[in-house]
């Protein structure tokens, strides 16, 4: 699942409307390097299309993104400038939604601060256990596949129009800034 259904299946129709108004394309050809360690992130990025590749000093390559992912969401949370080295692979593009704006819109719109830190703290749980499945510390689900192909696994309605709702607003997002 893109990761950003995780954010935008929590927002509204003027949320969306507020992101496309404020926001702008980032383009980034292959080879260049978007987010340096210890350099301020001015924005929000939701890639559109594209590869990327996160670089940690020490291990390495850490992870590839692709279209639908969130760059910058930990530099907001805790106003540290990254750690790591973000790459494009290929060329990129990327909705830049500048953090200022961020900040400024929840005086604007509290609720909207509450469904954001709300969208972004379920993202971020989602993350980490992915993270702690990958390194062992808890253990994977294992979910069988049905002879049908599908996993077994049953999603509540709600879940299924979040989801849903979220991929309509990527398209949105997305298609406005082609």
């Amino acid at each position: 699942m893109r990761k950003v259904l995780h954010i935008l299946g929590h927002f509204n129709d003027s949320d969306i409307q507020w992101i496309k108004d404020v926001a702008s394309l980032a383009q980034f050809p292959a080879g260049e390097t978007v987010i340096r360690p210890n350099e301020k992130l001015e924005n929000l990025y939701i890639v559109t299309s594209g590869q990327l590749e996160v670089v940690h000093p020490v291990s390495g390559v850490i992870a590839t993104l692709s279209d639908g992912e969130i760059l910058g969401e930990m530099s907001f949370l805790d106003d540290r400038p990254p750690d790591v080295t973000v790459e494009a692979v290929s060329d990129v593009a990327m909705v830049a939604i500048p953090m200022e704006e961020i900040l400024e819109y929840f005086q604007e719109d509290p609720s909207f601060e509450g469904r954001f830190f709300r969208a972004l703290a379920l993202f971020l749980s989602t993350r980490l256990r992915g993270t702690q499945n990958r390194l062992a510390f808890g253990k994977a689900e294992v979910v069988e596949e049905k002879k049908d192909g599908g996993s077994g696994v049953e999603l509540d309605p709600n879940t299924l129009k979040s989801i849903q709702r979220a991929g309509g607003f990527f398209d949105q997002i997305r298609n406005h800034f082609q």
